[in-house]
């Protein structure tokens, strides 16, 4: 039998907890634990090979895919390390409804892309399932917080194509600044990078993900 991670069995006390006590039904939003979500990104970011985000969901390294990157993979096991939770449609092959990894022949496309994380996330009404809000990318720190999704467009030409993790912000005159955490591969990583420094051009694009 497998041995249970301190991070499952805390989720499954939340979820005891949520449907104990009603509180979807009395309007409330659910957060995820955005420390465990910066921790395991901290933790991770610059390992050839990182742990996964819940031990039933294995991790494998999509930029090992000629011409594919890892980085909203990263950000699903990282999401998924802080109780967000995955949506298995039950479906065969690459599936462009739900968001889960089976294997690398049997997953979602919101898994590893980044348009399709972002599609999946800001438009899923499934219950008991992640789903997130968004926003473009200010100096307004409520808008956002540690834990939450940053993606980025690098060219202005092709939409996003770049998924992380904040997990660092400063502040100077009432204004609130996010650095980032993200992993494309081996050795190719952002390391709490300033997100007015990744993409000076063009607005970043916040995710922040919940669950129903």
């Amino acid at each position: 039998m497998e041995q249970k991670r301190p991070t499952d069995i805390f989720q499954e006390l939340l979820d005891y907890l949520w449907n104990g006590l009603g509180l979807e039904e009395k309007g409330w939003k659910r957060l995820k634990n955005n420390t465990a979500i910066v921790n395991w990104a901290r933790s991770n970011y610059n390992k050839n090979q990182p742990s996964p985000g819940k031990s039933s969901v294995p991790y494998f390294d999509f930029s090992e895919i000629s011409g594919a990157y890892d980085c909203t993979n990263f950000v699903s096991h990282a999401v998924l390390a802080g109780g967000a939770k995955i949506n298995d449609t039950g479906g065969s092959g690459i599936s462009s409804t739900g968001w889960y990894y089976r294997n690398i022949n049997n997953r979602s496309s919101s898994w590893s892309g980044v348009d399709q994380f972002y599609n999946y996330m800001t438009t899923n009404t499934k219950a008991n399932t992640a789903y997130g809000t968004t926003y473009v990318y200010s100096h307004n720190g409520g808008m956002w917080n540690l834990g939450s999704v940053m993606q980025f467009d690098f060219d202005g030409k092709n939409g996003y194509n770049h998924s992380t993790i904040i997990t660092k912000r400063t502040s100077s005159d009432g204004r609130y600044y996010a650095y980032v955490t993200g992993r494309t591969g081996d050795n190719n990583y952002n390391n709490n990078k300033s997100a007015d420094e990744m993409s000076p051009g063009y607005n970043p694009r916040v995710i922040n993900v919940y669950n129903r």
